[in-house]
């Protein structure tokens, strides 16, 4: 009876405490570092598993490692807990790949008066969370962490319960606030023992996990065991023991070793997965954090409603609100004054400006699938789109209106995409319902060997998908990023909402520029541009002209080079070397999937491989090696046709059931049959279980980043 007093007692003091001042200085301190942690968990963060399904692996850190970690802790100024969640925070965004850790840990929850003596489970969990910079060391990690740590401990006795309350309303649904858990079991059961009778707490392999990703050590007499527990459907048991080993052995060597406390994050090779190498054919599997691309960027809007979210090539500047108040009012022309409702196609014949972004955005909140008409496409190839794509009106600029191949068609309606500026004062329309992830969102036409090229559609899910991976993989802050590729290739949509849904600014390019590469360097230079988007060959070109004219542009951060094979040449790798820190991301994909795999080429170009693989697969995409016969290779290594599974993978070609018959099929991987794309690419694994790219099985060949078939030149 006294123990149930004795609860109950504590039960009030804490409704009691929790009124408190002190208690809501504490809960401040938390409410003003969520929307950093918050911000990297949209990042980063994995969604758990529906079902749960986990497993558990053991480990064991050497006595000799045990002690000498007590020694260093010691000499940081930190508890032994304290030093072993750092260096697993460090070693975790090295593995990751992450500018920033996040990690739960359980406290005590004792804090009260009387509260050690009660029987029973107080714990609370608080959460840890540090950035990795550039020119970090593992030293100075430790330091800021340390600091970071007391911090934590000051304002301990938040509930927290009480912080995901104040994180419900900024992050996503099911999405935990750390990247994985700690625990450090340091329960002494020997005074539970008696004569003869010997005593160890241990928890039972039920084949679930409740995080992602848990880390449990307990002291073993003079050793340490360390107990994984992680999700299946997140981790398998390679990828999760590497880690683990990973983290011991830079335990080990940081206790032996006084030169790994200086070296530089940039240098930290965490290597590949073993020496007999893993490969991982499947991306990490996320739930998507929205259902439409609307519903991101009203989120965006919210969060940075002042930042400016678009240049016009005439220099006009919109905010994020302005935008969306653009985009409402877009949404109202298109859908009431056009009656264009769900599941229309409306093509774009303008050069691309704020007015076309605008379009393309309100048409995808309003369900309506885009169809870019290149203004420089030749005339067979717009006749043949405005036949075969079901297109119910066109948008046009004033110099394009007057087209002979649109005024001719005269139950075409030709849309002013500047007429939604004389929308005024009407209420913004309600979301329509009808959008979900697997609404269209454009159509492409990629080349075809009958001469005629073939219509494919995209879906929401796509592009939020890369959306999503790209910004958990990409730069850590907003992007200055130019829109330079054409609304008609697949690309410019990852351009465009990439940059938006992620609080960058999009940068229009005047047209002339995508051919005067000397005006388009030096608009680089000028508008301080952070990230391109842009195929190999542009980019040998820009790096040839920086050289030529001693232009040195040091404002970029990131080039992400899609549609050929990249090479990395001295003229390339010198562009990169006027800007330190910046990075090179070769990506992969195809017109039907657009880019399913990723290799970031960092640090000191001099050691940059002269052909760069293809990496690693995209998160919910898996990428495989078959036969002949379409049959999964046993050997990942040897060569053959790359087969692409996942989100980004559906019957795409529109009113041609014969191409999708040819071009998909099942495909059993791991026992189960998923619908794959044969991409007709011919590549293989490497030993570090990269992806490389050799080339077609057919006749197609890549111009500028464009995929083209020779049969199709031949009609011309």
């Amino acid at each position: 009876m006294s123990i149930n007093y004795s609860l109950l007692h504590h039960s009030a003091a804490l409704k009691l405490y929790y009124q408190q001042d002190s208690y809501k200085q504490s809960l401040n301190f938390w409410r003003e570092r969520l929307p950093e942690i918050l911000a990297i968990r949209r990042r980063y963060g994995l969604i758990s598993a529906a079902d749960m399904a986990g497993e558990r692996q053991q480990l064991m850190i050497d006595q000799q490692t045990t002690q000498a970690i007590k020694v260093l802790a010691k000499k940081q100024g930190m508890t032994v807990a304290g030093l072993l969640l750092s260096v697993l925070g460090w070693s975790w965004g090295q593995w990751r790949k992450q500018s920033a850790v996040t990690i739960g840990f359980p406290d005590a929850g004792r804090f009260l008066p009387n509260s050690e003596n009660i029987i029973g489970m107080l714990v609370n969990t608080l959460v840890w969370h540090e950035q990795i910079l550039p020119d970090d060391t593992l030293a100075s990690f430790l330091d800021r962490s340390g600091q970071e740590l007391k911090n934590i401990f000051s304002h301990h006795t938040v509930n927290y319960a009480d912080i995901t309350k104040l994180a419900s309303t900024m992050q996503a649904e099911g999405q935990t606030l750390f990247d994985l858990v700690f625990v450090m079991e340091n329960t002494d059961f020997s005074c539970l023992e008696l004569p003869g009778l010997k005593i160890k707490g241990s928890v039972p392999d039920i084949g679930s996990a409740k995080f992602p990703f848990l880390v449990c050590v307990t002291p073993q007499g003079m050793a340490t065991e360390v107990i994984l527990e992680y999700q299946t459907a997140l981790f398998n048991r390679e990828e999760a023991h590497f880690f683990a080993s990973q983290w011991i052995r830079l335990l080990q060597n940081l206790t032996c070793e006084s030169a790994v406390m200086s070296t530089l994050s940039t240098q930290f090779g965490f290597p590949p997965s073993s020496a007999a190498s893993v490969i991982v054919n499947q991306g990490q599997q996320q739930a998507l954090s929205f259902d439409t691309l609307r519903a991101w960027l009203d989120h965006q809007r919210n969060l940075t409603p002042d930042t400016v979210a678009l240049v016009d090539n005439n220099g006009v500047t919109l905010t994020y609100s302005d935008l969306m108040e653009q985009v409402a009012r877009m949404e109202i022309f298109l859908s009431q004054q056009w009656k264009l409702p769900y599941g229309s196609v409306v093509a774009i014949h303008a050069h691309a400006d704020r007015h076309a972004i605008i379009a393309i955005l309100a048409m995808a909140s309003r369900g309506i699938c885009f169809v870019g008409l290149d203004v420089n496409y030749p005339d067979k190839l717009i006749t043949h789109i405005l036949t075969t794509a079901g297109i119910d009106a066109v948008m046009v600029d004033q110099a394009h209106a007057a087209s002979p191949l649109l005024t001719t068609k005269a139950e075409l309606p030709l849309i002013p995409i500047d007429g939604y500026l004389q929308v005024n004062n009407q209420s913004p329309l309600s979301p329509d319902r009808a959008v979900n992830a697997d609404t269209l969102m454009y159509k492409v036409y990629t080349s075809g060997s009958t001469g005629l090229p073939k219509e494919l559609a995209a879906r929401h899910s796509l592009m939020l998908n890369i959306v999503q991976w790209q910004n958990r993989i990409g730069l850590d802050k907003p992007a200055r990023t130019l829109q330079f590729t054409s609304l008609s290739f697949d690309i410019s949509h990852q351009e465009i909402c990439t940059t938006l849904c992620t609080g960058g600014t999009l940068l229009l390019v005047p047209p002339a520029f995508r051919r005067d590469h000397q005006a388009l360097l030096r608009f680089i230079q000028t508008e301080r541009v952070e990230r391109l988007y842009i195929p190999y060959i542009v980019l040998q070109s820009l790096a040839e002209t920086a050289q030529a004219l001693k232009i040195e542009p040091d404002c970029l951060c990131e080039i992400i080079s899609a549609g050929e094979m990249l090479f990395c040449t001295e003229a390339i790798k010198n562009l990169f070397r006027q800007s330190p820190g910046s990075r090179l991301i070769n990506m992969y994909g195809t017109s039907e999937t657009h880019v399913v795999t990723s290799y970031t080429l960092q640090g000191e170009p001099d050691n940059w491989p002269t052909a760069v693989p293809v990496g690693y697969p995209a998160d919910n995409c898996g990428v495989y090696i078959v036969d002949e016969s379409n049959q999964l290779l046993d050997d990942q290594q040897q060569i053959g046709q790359i087969a692409i599974t996942g989100m980004h993978v559906w019957p795409c070609y529109q009113n041609n059931p014969s191409a999708n018959q040819q071009k998909f099929c099942l495909l059993s991987c791991n026992g189960q049959h998923q619908l794959a794309y044969l991409t007709g690419d011919i590549g293989h694994y490497d030993s570090q279980g990269r992806l490389n790219y050799l080339e077609r099985r057919d006749h197609q060949v890549k111009i500028n980043g464009y995929r083209v078939e020779c049969g199709q030149l031949e009609t011309l």
